[in-house]
């Protein structure tokens, strides 16, 4: 601390510097040792040490001096006392007390400090711990008591987790660890304390919303749970439900924080004696049942008692319980301590008061809920307001109490049931708070701001609260909600009740009723549970019925699970004869009725009176027979066994306030066996305890009676008499169960429980005796126990096996006059089989039995085999009505009699007994009906049975009975009705006519009546289902196999519900045919109930159901009846319901959720006439298109291909047509109608699909599909097959059906065009499959225009569709006669046949018929364009083809013409005007003209003034129709007329925007061109064509126009080409020749005989050659032949190498060069002869003007040499060989050449090839203007270089521009690129090191190669074989250059790469010129390639002989 210092001191300078030890100076040193401490704990168990000595120091700092750092407990002690310990500080100062600034900043880290380092030190201690507890496991001397340890270091730690949570008690982690050490300690209140705090809630209050629990929250949950069952606490219970649960599992290991410590005992029993408060316990065996009901504490008890049997060393007797903790009620007063009475007048016993003993033993066992509830009832507990208990907002909680009711399943209140209390006692739940340390129960209410901060997660949850308050407080109306989510749903009901109502009420039935009478009792205003007979007077028995089944699907239980699937008892009974069940056990199961049994309010469920019973068992010192004893009396005596022996009260009615359990409440069927198997197992000590009491009583009556006083009858014995005659009844019903005929028990144990039935009985009879000898006159209950043991007695002597029926018979009639004495009364005994009811009813039934037992007995028994005679025993009871019966009283006389007294009586018993033996009557009735095949009996047997289980349903005996009984019944009994549901629909369905065949009105309105009450009681599921759906009624949540039943239950409700309305319906239909009078359109109504039905299930998406029997039924009836009305959109649902089919949009499907199933054949024919009519409403374009085309093809798939014999006769007879040849007088006699083929009738089935039209749609809607898509490319033809096969199946079924013929004949030509539209390789290649479609077609229409003549309708529709097949034939007519087809329809070259002459009796070839003519052809195309003008002659399309097919005549010659009358001019002219006339109007001013017309009067127009038949004027007046030639000046004469034609064409031109049109400028190229025929008129032609039709590049750009016919467009490619290379020719234009011949050799399939007219353009080509270079044709001849081998040798190889050859021979080189790349262009398409033929004369012609060049100059070098080495010789002489004589090396010397004749022409070939490889000259192409990729653009190509800068011709750019593309057949063109223009490293590298260095670096080298050497090579490996044989091969092998200098001319770009030796680029300009060189030492001119041996990789075998130069 600072001090003070005076002002005027001045300090000395050796004085220390002050301390700076202010707040944050220490907080921050504090600080430093927190991280110190904490980083040292960190670091393991070997710095444990120095981190407790930092912890110590820690807790020395200043800071935990401070006032705020003492906790508020701590200084509340320290002001009281001030002298106790601090803790960790030495001492506390009085500052430490003071008052301090909350505000203060210096201190705002300090609260968290001060909180970590107490948590840490904690932990640290823990740690310590740990480690200690791991080192004495190893070491068992290492130290104190671990015990001791463990105890002092939790103590420890436990005290610094205190401390911390002073600090912060939010810290929920902190409390579970402060909670394991209070475990650790043995303290349960500290533990659970620590775990409350961890799920306290906002208010201080303790609630587990398992809703909202984290990690920590859930497994403090966990942790308490446990803690309270140790405690056995069950005041306060944790929801079980906790959807973390398998979260938590899976975190199991984690739950333990200290696994290393002890934890606390499972139970406050196991706790170890020196540490349990309860002390040492006695020895005895402590059962404790599952629950806490009377059922369970017998199944423990039970238990202990055969384990006490069976055991050997059965342990100690004793016996005490121990109840399990759960929510059961207190024990309440009245059962504890009998009522008060006042003492009798007469003395007698006084008032006694049972003594409730408190031993330790009985409060150890005793659960702490009974000790709780018992001192609340007997205590004074004050009582605190609803108000101060909580302050939680109550709509809050209203909110959490739905919540938790929405996921539980079920209501709050059924959790913890509420406790039953008196008016004036209160809820023990306002009283007892379990919070034992809340502040609110004691009144002190903390303060806001000084109290316990709020965690973040209750803060959050506040939030989420308010908010859910916030969104309640909008207007929302629930009601009008639900109700419009229901609508589609009332609506539907509405109708189906509506139609199906009126239906049913003019059959006299109206169960059905209304729907909104099925809503009221479905949905009641008023859901208050009302009397039975009350709701059947008011609402009917349907109410009833509809509100079980409502409560069945909303309380869904196990019990009910079961009864759903087991159902009726008769689905047992089915299969007798396999059980080996004889009559009598049948009958006496069913024939007695059944019981009514209370519901589960009377059932004994829970432990009232459990309680007391358990702690007087735990109080007393009782054995386990004692036990037993013990609770039969709870159970077998009134008022709980209170009165069972301590009470000695006289017997007063007003004592009885409530009987036995067995009298009064029904017992489970657990709690029954429990009860039968102890009183078996226990019945000797049962009976001697029973029997000394009886000893008892009758020593007490003897005494009084020697003694002369009263004997009082007490209550004690009251109770003993009524529990023995309970016994006698109990062991009554175990005689009976196990003596009837059906059980298996053995004879022993059935004789023993005989021996005990028997003195059970005598005992009984005593006790019941002294009851009523001893007790008063006026005790009420003495009839009561008389009748009861009088009504047994009876029934025990019936089971005697002596007794006769006689016997038993006169024993139950007086039996019956005692009851009627009394009054007829009524005793119930509800737990017992036997003797369920004693009435003069029940007795009435048991003589009706009896009398009626033989007569069953026979029935049932296996004598009854004969069907006839059960017939006539069952049939007379069942249904007398249907029966007659006939006596006979004298011959031919009969008399009608009424039934027999005894089937009166037999019918009486069946109406009184059970209905489930009326059932098996039915049952056994129907087999017989089964055995003889009766079909219409046995339906009438199974609705019968219906009738039956409706009417018992409906009766009073089944809806008086308890709910939860009724409910199960209900369900037994559905299950029974479905399963007669599922045998009883297929018969009817399948056969309806023998399936009602003998069934009156009156059977089918009863059938019909009880199917419409079980329709409507199935309905109201529907209802109810519909309120689930739409979230108006929470539906029962269930989880597991309970879930699935609830589903699969549903879904059978579903099941029957479709059923219910499909048998209905069948009834129905059958009323109508017997009532025809009663339905004015039984059709309709038919359909109106189908659909009201379907539309009623369909919107609950329940047509799925019961195998989609109502979609089947529906689909059927719906598709075959003949109604008034139209249904289209119901069948369109009623299909797409059932197989996924979709048909107009129009329609309106609603997706009912039902899965499409496969369509079936019979269906699909079905369906035929309905989907005509669908298609038939559409244009069949938007059919192709539209959803009826899928169902369409689906259906086909289904109906697939029929094979019959008569259709494949057809068929036979349909193909040969097709293929037969055209004969043109079918044709002429088709035109009249004249035709058929001869075939069979089609079968019936198949007959009635063609007939409808079906496979014409198939066919039609193929070929529309197919013609109606726009194509651009080649596309399959698949839809076209379709067509052909659907159209061919649709004539084999008829052949006059004229418009199948007519679409067949329009497949065959889309077939057609499509082949020959995007390529002529058809037309080139497989004409032979285009004259068979021609001839299809042709065949087609012939007979389709026969047969409409003679069958078609006269309506405008046929009419015009007539037309149309004029026209398609007219215009397959004129095309199959103009090119590209040329006649081939028509030749008859493949149908020659054998004929034999008469006169020379020899055979010969001919052909059938006369071949048609082509006039003739044109001739008939012309009448069929008229006769199609006649309906349509508004078409310009038929005056178009007409003016062709005139035109076309008018040119014919005489020999063409024939005998045919010439054609008028007029009638060509009048027909294309007017076609100009009737050609439609644009649609707007961007749709183009149609040119065709016009066009083509402008070409007529001018060959005719061409041909001089019209003149100018005369020509442009029929010019002035079309409106291009209007505006142009009329010419004056014929030299006026090629410029008016020209200017009209260019018109047109200039229309044609698109220019599609390209014969518009063909023709204005001929115009200019056909006059003259001169050059200047062949290069203005040619500027016409490549205007347009041909580019720069030489690419014909030619389309097909719209209305051009199909191959025309080759024709027309082919024409142009001819015509444009003859313009090329005239003007001698090769380089534009050169181009085009490149790409007509690469469009082979646009050309029509590409072969030839390549061939004729490689002529015109060569023929340029020779002209250019003056080259005549066999100049190789003569140039070659004089020369000899050795001579063409030597200089070829020094012409080859010559350096001035390409400067001097330029010109000659590039024509070598192009007849060189023709050759290979060629690619074999031609012969190469004349390619060589080129090749040589040109090769000739280089050699014969440079050979004598350089011959001259090696003369003159040869001399001056000779000179120099003469010299040389002479002076020095030493020389002496000879001077060779020319300087030509030893190499080249030429070798020997055996049998040579000359020069060969392959020896030319290859000279040439070598030379234009080795002489190339670069062909640089012009850079394109399109994109070019990076890799191109930087691409170069290596070449030889030039010894000079050539100029770059630029017809060679053009050329080379399109040189890559131009042979695309070539093997050159595939070969690598490597390989064609790159030379080998190797042998470059080899060549330049045997170069010698030169002076002049860029001199050629003159080294010349041995030639001699290099030809003789070459010639010795040449075949002798010679020819053609060999020119491929030679030209592929010595291509090689070629293929180089190709590459060169296709590689586009302006830039070229030339390599040499050295690595120089060469860039070249568009000019030609170099425009950059880089030079390097050593380079060459000509560079390695001039020395590279082009031949070397070919050696030959010496001696070889060479071909013949002529071959």
């Amino acid at each position: 601390m600072s001090s003070f210092v005076a002002l005027n001191v001045e300090p000395d300078e050796d004085i220390e510097e002050e301390v700076d030890d202010t707040k944050e100076i220490q907080i921050e040193e504090a600080l430093k040792l927190y991280q110190n401490a904490l980083k040292l704990h960190s670091q393991g168990p070997a710095f444990y040490a120095s981190a407790r000595e930092a912890y110590i120091t820690l807790f020395k700092s200043e800071i935990f001096r401070y006032p705020e750092s003492i906790s508020d407990y701590r200084r509340s002690v320290l002001q009281d006392t001030t002298s106790q310990d601090a803790g960790y500080s030495d001492e506390i100062t009085p500052d430490a007390l003071a008052e301090f600034d909350i505000n203060d900043l210096a201190s705002s880290a300090l609260p968290q400090t001060i909180y970590l380092s107490y948590k840490n030190h904690g932990q640290f201690l823990l740690d310590s711990l740990r480690e200690f507890l791991r080192r004495k496991t190893g070491n068992a001397d290492a130290g104190p008591d671990a015990s001791a340890e463990i105890v002092a270091q939790s103590r420890s730690a436990i005290e610094k987790f205190a401390e911390a949570l002073e600090r912060d008690d939010t810290d929920l982690d902190l409390w579970r660890k402060s909670a394991r050490l209070g475990g650790a300690l043995q303290s349960y209140r500290l533990a659970r304390f620590c775990l409350e705090s961890v799920l306290v809630g906002d208010d201080n209050e303790l609630e587990v919303r398992v809703e909202q629990l984290g990690l920590e929250e859930a497994f403090a949950a966990e942790d308490l749970q446990r803690v309270l069952l140790a405690l056995s606490d069950t005041l306060f219970q944790i929801p079980s439900k906790n959807s973390r649960k398998a979260l938590l599992r899976s975190l199991s290991h984690q739950i333990d924080v200290f696994p290393y410590l002890p934890t606390l005992p499972d139970s406050l029993w196991n706790t170890p004696p020196k540490r349990s408060p309860l002390g040492t316990r006695t020895m005895r065996q402590v059962i404790t049942p599952k629950e806490k009901t009377w059922t369970a504490v017998g199944s423990s008890l039970l238990q202990r008692i055969i384990e006490r049997q069976n055991a050997i060393d059965p342990g100690p007797g004793a016996l005490a319980i121990r109840l399990p903790v759960g929510a059961e009620p207190p024990i309440p007063r009245e059962i504890m301590q009998p009522p008060e009475f006042s003492k009798p007048q007469g003395g007698g016993a006084k008032r006694i008061e049972p003594q409730v003993v408190e031993t330790p033993e009985a409060a150890n066992l005793a659960t702490s809920e009974d000790v709780r509830a018992i001192k609340f009832l007997e205590g004074n507990v004050v009582l605190e307001s609803a108000e101060d208990q909580s302050s939680i907002d109550q709509r809050a909680a209203s909110q959490l109490k739905e919540s938790l009711e929405g996921h539980s399943g079920q209501p709050a209140d059924s959790v913890n049931p509420p406790v039953n209390l008196a008016a004036d006692e209160v809820d023990p739940k306002a009283a007892i708070n379990p919070r034992k340390r809340s502040s609110t129960s004691i009144g002190h209410d903390e303060l806001a701001d000084g109290g316990r901060t709020k965690s973040r997660r209750i803060r959050a949850r506040e939030f989420n609260a308010d908010s859910l308050l916030q969104t309640e407080d909008v207007g929302f109306d629930q009601a009008k909600y639900y109700e419009d989510r229901l609508e589609v749903f009332s609506h539907a009901d509405e109708w189906v009740f509506g139609t199906v109502g009126a239906l049913l009420s003019k059959v006299g039935v109206e169960d059905l009723g209304t729907i909104d009478d099925l809503k009221k009792q479905v949905y009641p205003v008023n859901d208050r549970m009302e009397p039975i007979d009350r709701q059947m007077r008011v609402k009917g028995p349907e109410a009833i019925l509809t509100r079980d089944l409502r409560n069945i699907l909303m309380s869904w239980d196990e019990d009910k699970s079961r009864a759903a699937l087991q159902g009726d008892n008769t689905t047992s009974l089915q299969d007798f004869k396999g059980l080996n069940r004889s009559g009598l056990a049948i009958f006496l199961e069913h024939s007695r009725r059944s019981i009514r049994k209370p519901g589960k309010e009377k059932l004994l469920i829970g432990g009232e009176g459990l309680p007391a019973f358990v702690h007087h068992v735990n109080a007393e010192w009782l054995h386990v027979h004692e036990v037993a004893l013990c609770w039969l009396e709870k159970l077998l005596m009134p008022v709980n066994g209170m009165y069972s022996s301590s009470v000695r009260a006289p017997l007063r009615n007003d004592m009885l306030i409530k009987g036995s359990t067995y009298m009064d409440s029904l017992w489970p069927e657990a709690l029954k066996q429990n009860v039968v198997q102890i009183i078996i197992r226990e019945d000797e000590f049962i009976y001697n305890r029973m029997s000394g009491s009886i000893a008892e009583f009758d020593d007490q009556v003897l005494r009084h009676v020697a003694a002369g006083t009263n004997f009082t009858y007490t209550l004690s014995h009251y109770s003993c008499m009524e529990m023995i005659q309970t016994l006698f009844e109990l062991h009554l019903d175990i005689y009976a169960s196990i003596n009837n005929p059906n059980s298996e028990v053995d004879q022993g144990t059935r004789f023993l429980q005989r021996d005990r039935l028997t003195r059970w009985s005598a005992l009984a009879s005593a006790a019941v005796n002294h009851f009523l000898d001893h007790s008063s006159t006026e005790e009420p209950s003495k009839p009561v126990i008389g009748l009861r043991h009088l009504w047994s007695s009876t029934f025990r002597s019936n089971l005697a096996e002596d007794a006769s029926q006689e016997h038993i018979l006169l024993c139950l009639k007086d039996l019956k006059g005692v009851l009627l004495s009394l009054g007829n009364p009524v005793i119930m005994l509800i737990n017992n089989a036997v003797i369920p009811e004693i009435s003069v009813a029940a007795l009435d039934q048991e003589i009706s039995r009896l009398n009626s037992m033989d007569f069953f007995m026979k029935l049932f028994g296996s004598e009854a085999d004969n069907p006839v005679e059960l017939i006539e025993s069952i049939e007379p009871i069942l249904e007398p009505t249907s029966v007659e019966f006939i006596h006979d009283q004298s011959p031919g006389v009969q008399t009608v009699v009424r039934p027999t007294s005894q089937l009166q009586d037999m019918a009486a018993f069946l109406d009184h007994g059970d209905a489930t033996l009326r059932l098996f009557l039915w049952r056994r009735l129907q087999d017989a009906y089964k055995a003889i095949d009766y079909r219409t009996k046995v339906v009438s047997c199974y609705l019968r049975s219906i009738e039956t289980i409706m009417k018992e349903i409906r009766g009073s005996s089944h809806l008086e009975a308890p709910a939860d009984h009724r409910q199960i019944a209900l369900l037994r009994w559905l299950k029974s009705i479905d399963d007669l549901l599922v045998k009883i629909l297929p018969r009817v369905l399948n056969d309806p006519e023998k399936s009602f065949e003998c069934l009156d009105v009156n059977h089918l309105r009863s059938s019909m009546s009880a199917v419409a009450q079980l329709s409507r009681l199935l309905h109201s599921f529907s209802l109810y289902d519909d309120s689930v759906r739409v979230g108006q009624i929470c539906p029962l949540e269930l989880r597991g196999a309970l879930a699935k039943s609830l589903e699969n239950f549903k879904d059978k409700l579903r099941d029957m519900q479709v059923r219910c309305w499909v048998l209905q319906y069948t009834l129905l239909k059958e009323f109508m045919s017997q009532e025809k009078e009663l339905f004015d359109t039984p059709a309709d109504d038919r359909v109106h109930y189908l659909r009201s039905v379907h539309n009623a299930i369909g919107v609950r998406s329940a047509c799925k159901y019961s195998d989609k029997m109502l979609l089947k039924l529906a689909k059927s009836d719906l598709l075959t009846l003949h109604t008034e009305d139209d249904y289209e959109a119901d069948i369109s649902q009623v299909l797409f319901d059932l197989h996924g089919l979709r048909f107009s949009a129009s329609n309106g499907v609603v997706d009912h959720g039902c899965p499409a199933e496969k369509l079936d054949r019979h269906t699909a024919v079905m369906m035929i006439e309905f989907v005509m009519m669908q298609a038939n409403r559409m244009s069949i374009k938007d059919v192709s298109k539209s959803e009826l085309k899928s169902t369409i093809d689906k259906m086909q798939q289904s109906i697939g291909l029929v094979k019959h014999s008569s259709l494949t006769f057809n068929r036979r007879i349909l193909s040969a047509y097709l293929k037969s040849p055209v004969n043109q007088t079918h044709l002429f006699q088709g035109v009249q109608g004249i035709g058929d083929l001869s075939t069979v009738p089609a079968p019936t089935e198949t007959a009635k699909i063609a007939e409808k039209g079906w496979y014409f749609l198939l066919g039609y809607a193929s070929l529309t599909k197919f013609r109606s898509q726009k194509r651009v490319n080649p596309v399959p033809t698949n839809d076209l097959d379709d067509a052909i096969v659907y159209f061919r199946q649709d004539l084999e079924h008829g052949i006059g059906k004229w418009e199948t013929w007519y679409r067949l004949g329009q497949t065959y030509d889309s077939k057609l065009e499509e082949d020959i539209t995007w390529s002529a390789d058809k037309i080139n290649n497989n004409r032979a499959d285009l004259v068979v479609l021609q001839r299809n077609a042709i065949h087609c229409y012939t007979m389709a225009i026969a047969a409409a003549i003679r069958n078609a309708d006269d309506t405008p529709k046929s009419r015009a569709m007539l037309s149309d097949l004029y026209t398609d034939f007219g215009v397959r007519m004129y095309s199959s006669s103009r090119e590209p087809l040329d006649m081939g329809a028509f030749s008859l070259t493949d149908f020659t046949r054998h004929f034999s002459n008469g006169e020379s009796q020899r055979m010969y070839q001919a052909k059938p018929f006369k071949e048609m003519r082509l006039y003739s052809v044109w001739n008939f195309a012309s009448y069929l364009f008229r006769k199609a003008m006649v309906e349509k002659p508004k078409y310009w399309m038929n005056h178009y083809m007409l003016s062709k097919c005139l035109w076309k005549m008018f040119n014919s010659g005489d020999s063409v013409r024939g005998n045919s009358k010439q054609v008028e001019v007029d009638d060509v002219l009048d027909s294309l005007l007017d076609a100009i006339e009737t050609l439609p109007e644009r649609k707007d001013s961007r749709s183009e003209p149609i040119f065709e017309p016009h066009f083509r009067l402008v070409s007529i127009a001018h060959k005719l003034v061409c041909k001089g038949i019209l003149e100018p004027a005369e020509a442009s007046r029929s010019l002035s129709a079309t409106p291009w030639a209007r505006k142009v000046c009329t010419p004056e004469g014929l030299d006026h007329w090629k410029p008016y034609i020209l200017e009209v064409l260019k018109n047109l031109r200039n229309a044609d925007k698109s220019n599609w049109h390209h014969r518009i400028i063909s023709r204005a190229a001929h115009v200019v061109y056909d006059d003259r025929k001169d050059v200047a008129a062949a290069i203005a032609s040619k500027n016409e064509l490549t205007q347009q039709t041909f580019t720069k590049t030489m690419t014909l750009q030619v389309w097909k126009p719209e209305f051009e016919r199909p191959g025309r467009h080759f024709v027309y490619t082919t024409r142009y080409v001819y015509f444009f290379v003859s313009l090329l020719e005239q003007i001698n234009d090769r380089a534009s020749l050169d181009q085009l011949l490149r790409r007509v050799r690469k469009k082979q399939g646009d050309f029509i005989n590409h072969s030839k007219l390549w061939e004729d353009i490689c002529v015109v080509y060569a023929k340029l050659i020779r002209r250019a270079g003056n080259i005549l044709q066999g100049h190789e001849e003569g140039v070659f032949k004089p020369v000899s081998w050795e001579e063409f040798v030597s200089n070829s190889a020094r012409l080859e190498t010559w350096t001035q050859l390409p400067t001097s021979s330029s010109p000659i080189l590039d024509l070598l060069r192009e007849a060189v790349e023709l050759k290979k262009l060629n690619n074999n398409l031609m012969k190469v002869t004349m390619f060589e033929d080129l090749i040589a004369d040109i090769y000739a012609h280089l050699y014969e003007i440079n050979v004598p060049k350089f011959v001259e100059q090696v003369n003159e070098e040869n001399r001056e040499r000779m000179k120099v080495d003469h010299i040389l010789m002479t002076g020095d002489g030493t020389a002496d060989a000879p001077t060779p004589p020319t300087s030509a090396p030893a190499s080249d010397a030429p070798a020997p050449r055996g049998r040579t004749k000359g020069i060969a022409r392959r020896d030319i070939q290859r000279r040439a090839e070598t030379i234009v490889n080795r002489n190339l000259i670069p062909r640089v192409v012009v850079a394109k203007t399109a994109a070019v990729p990076a890799d191109e653009e930087t691409r170069q190509v290596s070449m030889t270089e030039v010894p000079v800068p050539l100029p770059i011709r630029n017809d060679l750019r053009e050329v080379a521009e399109e040189a890559q593309s131009s042979v695309p057949g070539s093997i050159h063109d595939s070969a690598d690129e490597s390989e064609l223009s790159e030379i080998d490293d190797e042998g470059l590298a080899k060549l330049k090191a045997e170069q010698n260095p030169l002076l002049f670096p860029n001199l050629p080298a003159r080294k010349s190669p041995d030639p001699v050497s290099e030809i003789s090579r070459q010639v010795s490996g040449d075949s002798d074989d010679g020819g053609e044989e060999n020119e491929g091969e030679d030209e592929g092998e010595f291509g090689e250059g070629m293929a180089e200098d190709e590459e060169v001319a296709d590689d586009e770009g302006a830039e070229v790469e030339i390599e040499g030796d050295g690595d120089r680029d060469i860039e070249v300009d568009d000019t030609g010129e170099e425009a950059e060189v880089g030079e390097e030492e050593g380079y060459d001119g000509l560079g390695a390639r001039d020395d590279v041996d082009m031949e070397a990789e070919h050696p030959v075998q010496p001696g070889a002989t060479r071909e013949n130069e002529n071959d």
